[in-house]
Parts: C-alpha cells; structure tokens; sequence
C-alpha cells in the first residue's frame, strides 16, 4: 500500500534537547494510525516534526515521493499536511465563520459547489457551528471551539489530518460527536494521524497503532493486539 507519510530515522528536539530519536513511521493513504504513549513519550513532538515547528537534527520526512524535512510550516500546509492540535488551534478573535471560510480559502484542487457541500456537512453535524456563524470564536465553550477545529479540518481537504488529543477536557458526550465526525472522515478515505489519551477510541477507528516511549517506538501493529487489560499496560 502506497504510504501517504514517511518518517525515516527521524531526530527531532528543542534547542540542544533531542526529544525523538530514530523514530520510523509509516501512514498508508486512506488510512488511520495512533501514536500512543504515556505523556512524555514524544507524541506531540512527533506531530510538531511532521509540522515543521519542531527541529529536525537528522533523518527525514517524506509525502508522497517529495521530502519535505526542509520545507517551512507553511509549504508543508500547502502540500496538505493539516493538523487540530491540543488547544484548538483557532482564530479566537475572528468569527465561526471567519475561521471556516479561512480554512476553505486554503483547500487545494477543489471548486466551490466542493465547498459548499462540504460546508452543509459540517452545519448539519454540528448544529452550533450554523448558529454561531458570527460569533467570535474565543466566546465559545471547549467543546463549540473543537467543532469549529474539527469543521477547519473538513473545509480544508488535507491529505494527511494530524490530531493531537481532541478530547481533552470535553464531555463525553461532546467527544462522542467528535469521533462521529472522524468516522466521516475515514469514510471519506482521509489519511488520518490520530493522538488520542483515551485508548477505547483509538483502538476502535486505527488501522495501524504504534506506541512510543521515550521518543521512540516501542510497538507497532494492529489494535487487535493490545485489545486487553494485560496486552495494553505491558506497551502503555
């Protein structure tokens, strides 16, 4: 299967601090891989290396047949790479519908009857989205502001979704909602880079699981094989 992402040998830190090392990762196209770990394990820096605001020291990363380890934050958005980080990561001071038509702007290859289309899916998912089209994004709850992330993340038509624990701090019922969203998502055969803290939703949308420690893989397969108390606690 053609790998949409390639990490190969990666080191990666802050300053003179290495934090992932010789990290290798593979994400087919289409489908949907876990990074797993306690906190500390180099997750989010991992994400933060695919991104571009983490240091590359050594080792590369690579889309498609292009090796991007060299190109800027920007460039690599330009190329598809879209990410919901821990926090959001939306415009508070704009409106909910500044934010989305932001993120629409920046969708490549597509026309406008794609936008709109994508745009009625979003409203009809999530209701508050529609009704608080003009309200400033930073007066909304958690859970509205992770909708509007979430909605970026459709408008935008990424080729490969990275999204850093997208539940924390939310009800359970408002995760619930989340997750139906990235099931759509998958469906829509979005390749999806997926840090999640609770174990039960990673293992239920991911293909693929690896686990890290101490910024590096410990494990890598199928979430069949840590299904379980026993398997999970000897990797997690």
């Amino acid at each position: 299967m053609t790998a949409a992402l390639e990490v190969r040998n990666l080191y990666a830190g802050y300053g003179k601090t290495t934090v992932i090392r010789d990290l290798n990762l593979s994400v087919p196209e289409g489908s949907t891989v876990a990074l797993l770990g306690p906190n500390g394990a180099g997750k989010t820096s991992t994400l933060g290396a695919i991104t571009g605001s983490v240091k590359v020291t050594s080792g590369a990363i690579v889309m498609g047949n292009t090796n991007i380890t060299r190109l800027s934050t920007y460039d690599r958005a330009k190329r598809g790479i879209a990410l919901i980080p821990e926090g959001r990561g939306i415009f508070p001071g704009l409106t909910v519908g500044e934010n989305l038509q932001i993120a629409a702007d920046s969708a490549q290859g597509v026309d406008a009857s794609w936008k709109r289309e994508q745009m009625n899916r979003v409203e009809e998912m999530f209701p508050p989205v529609r009704e608080r089209a003009k309200q400033r994004c930073g007066s909304l709850s958690g859970g509205e502001q992770q909708m509007v992330a979430m909605s970026r993340a459709f408008l935008s038509n990424p080729k490969v979704l990275l999204m850093d624990e997208i539940s924390v701090g939310l009800a359970p019922m408002i995760v619930e909602l989340l997750y139906q969203a990235v099931a759509r998502l998958k469906q829509d055969g979005t390749t999806i880079v997926l840090v999640e803290q609770y174990l039960t939703y990673a293992l239920k949308f991911a293909d693929i699981c690896y686990v890290m420690g101490k910024g590096t893989v410990n494990f890598v397969g199928e979430p069949g094989e840590l299904q379980g108390e026993a398997a999970g606690a000897s990797y997690l």
